[in-house]
């Protein structure tokens, strides 16, 4: 059973979505579909992958292979600007997983953001040499110090302030990083293109390493935007009542929303009592489910938001 946290749009447009159902299968198979472009194309360094979920469908990837180039990249052009929409807030969230090496080479991956006059603005480094995290500004390098875990697949959300050029990052329940600057340099803030790419260690010696990718989502939205305190919740099992409790300690006017999934792609809402909505004062919570009415292998999320 795995706990998550998200923080859900309250009201926002979206730049771009993709689940990559439409897209055909196999390598060289993400570009020239939905505006998806590369610089290394029709050598099966990216492409579009199946099931590596059960049944969660296709999903694109990157790397694998042994590159020409020291440096490989796909990417999707957004050409929004947020502050001339009055939308300051933009929000990423997708799946993603660094599938390791099995040959003691181990390289970069990351996701980067761009603006419209084709200049760097960002990226977060999922560096596969050390399972560190970091963020590059243009102008320094950070390490969150947050370790990832290869082969694991993390529910990744990225929130950019365009307004106080700063950002947060979270994979799954935990806070990756909370309100950095976002971009070190001069150059204009707004978005391009988004992009995923591939940094080689060693060009002589490439890792098989490769980063698989899919349910992106961009939205944007009007903020302001603040983090939401994510809940240590208790788990516990009540044999004589046949049920499984989540507990947690609240926070004053929130609202609380317990989902549930079997597969981690598809989460259903609605079960009874499983939304809570707090006053004025902390309370403690509990969530109860019947141990009788569950799958196999089956997860719970909670989703957080201010109770406007």
């Amino acid at each position: 059973m795995v706990m998550a946290m998200t923080v859900s749009i309250l009201s926002g447009v979206t730049i771009y979505s993709t689940d990559f159902s439409n897209f055909p299968l196999g390598d060289d198979q993400l570009v020239g579909f939905e505006s998806w472009d590369s610089d290394a194309n029709g050598v099966a360094l990216h492409g579009i992958d199946n099931n590596l979920i059960p049944g969660g469908g296709k999903s694109g990837f990157l790397g694998l292979n042994p590159p020409d180039e020291d440096y490989i990249s796909v990417w999707r052009p957004l050409d929004y600007a947020p502050l001339d929409q009055n939308k300051a807030i933009v929000r990423f969230s997708a799946v993603v997983a660094i599938i390791d090496s099995t040959n003691s080479n181990w390289d970069n991956f990351f996701i980067s953001f761009h603006n419209q006059n084709g200049d760097a603005l960002a990226s977060i480094n999922f560096d596969n040499t050390n399972s560190y995290i970091f963020l590059d500004d243009t102008e320094h390098v950070t390490n969150t110090e947050f370790l990832f875990v290869q082969d694991t697949f993390y529910q990744i959300e990225l929130v950019i302030d365009f307004i106080k050029n700063e950002w947060s990052g979270f994979l799954d329940d935990e806070i990756v990083f909370d309100k950095i600057r976002f971009h070190g340099g001069d150059k204009a803030l707004d978005l391009g293109n988004l992009s995923v790419d591939w940094l080689i260690t060693n060009l002589e010696e490439p890792g098989d390493n490769w980063m698989s990718f899919d349910d992106i989502n961009i939205t944007a939205e009007s903020g302001p935007y603040s983090v939401l305190k994510v809940p240590f919740i208790n788990v516990s099992v009540n044999s004589a009542l046949k049920q499984i409790q989540l507990i947690w300690d609240s926070e004053p006017n929130h609202r609380y929303e317990v989902e549930r999934s079997t597969d981690l792609l598809q989460w259903d809402s609605g079960a009874p009592d499983s939304v809570f909505i707090t006053g004025d004062e902390p309370e403690q919570l509990i969530y109860s489910d019947s141990i009788g009415s569950q799958s196999s292998g089956e997860f719970y999320r909670l989703k957080v938001n201010l109770n406007e």
